[in-house]
């Protein structure tokens, strides 16, 4: 092709990611994209043009009749005229429909077989022969948004439980950075047959005279639905705040101990045992801590 008309090569690449998100593989798109371009062609032309292979090129024409993108005419060779774009596209948009409601109708089956290899996998992981894990796995990220971010979104998928320890750091971090992510755990919550139990470390000053931490506090539990399922206490011991779920991971932050905002780094784990020692230190918080 020449003149004005030829699209960069920067052009032809997006256009060929388009077809593709239509399911056509990398071939399909370069051949689709010749036979709009050519007219009337042959195999021959066509391979030529869209540098698809000769071994390939008649399945895809066949394939593109099949889905009414083309017309041919019997003739030797066998000649190809594309029809126009719009149809063409209304068809490829149409067939991907057809597609993805197949896959709606199988999704459901799908979701429950994954699910059971998957909690197959967390049920070896979550205890050896001797009783000990058998397989640990963490994850560390840096600063409060990825905290927030990439690793509070894991009491998103918990299954019975969830365990939380706040202090003032978190929520003001949550405040800029977790709304989104607050909803979907709240969501979890109410929908399934979780539990969650919420600590908040605050100061006395911040009891009695309320101040930002307070406001914090009240604004962060204004944000939770009425539910049997939530518990909210506050306590006077300032600890790290850190997280447990389902008894088999845990959520550790590491915070500047000079700046009150100042979360260095996060840690995602799955392990059992540090998830089963927590959770029976966060017992002993509980008990000793007050009712909101």
């Amino acid at each position: 092709m020449g003149g004005g008309s030829t699209a960069s090569v920067q052009e032809r690449r997006d256009l060929h990611d388009s077809l593709k998100s239509l399911g056509m593989s990398e071939y399909e798109a370069r051949a689709y994209v010749s036979l709009l371009a050519l007219g009337v062609t042959d195999a021959k032309s066509l391979c030529s043009h869209s540098g698809v292979p000769s071994s390939k090129i008649y399945a895809i024409t066949e394939k593109f009749g099949l889905l009414g993108l083309l017309e041919v005419q019997q003739s030797r060779p066998a000649k190809f005229r594309a029809l126009e774009p719009s149809v063409g596209v209304a068809r490829l948009m149409k067939n991907k429909q057809k597609e993805l409601a197949l896959l709606g109708e199988a999704l459901p089956l799908l979701q429950s077989e994954l699910g059971e290899i998957y909690d197959g996998s967390r049920g070896s992981q979550r205890q050896g022969e001797d009783g000990s894990s058998s397989k640990t796995f963490f994850n560390l990220e840096f600063g409060m948004k990825n905290h927030i971010q990439k690793h509070l979104p894991h009491l998103a998928d918990a299954r019975a439980e969830i365990l939380s320890y706040f202090e003032p750091t978190c929520l003001s971090g949550a405040r800029v950075y977790g709304q989104n992510v607050k909803q979907k755990i709240v969501q979890n919550i109410t929908a399934g047959n979780v539990s969650a139990r919420i600590i908040f470390g605050v100061s006395s000053s911040t009891r009695g005279g309320i101040g930002e931490t307070g406001k914090l506090v009240e604004s962060f539990v204004r944000g939770l639905p009425e539910s049997a399922k939530i518990q909210v206490r506050h306590t006077k011991q300032i600890h790290a705040p850190f997280h447990v779920i389902d008894g088999r991971s845990v959520v550790m932050v590491v915070d500047n101990p000079l700046f009150w905002e100042g979360r260095v780094a996060s840690i995602y784990a799955v392990d059992s045992n540090l998830a089963r020692e927590l959770r029976k230190g966060y017992q002993l918080l509980w008990d000793s801590a007050q009712e909101l």
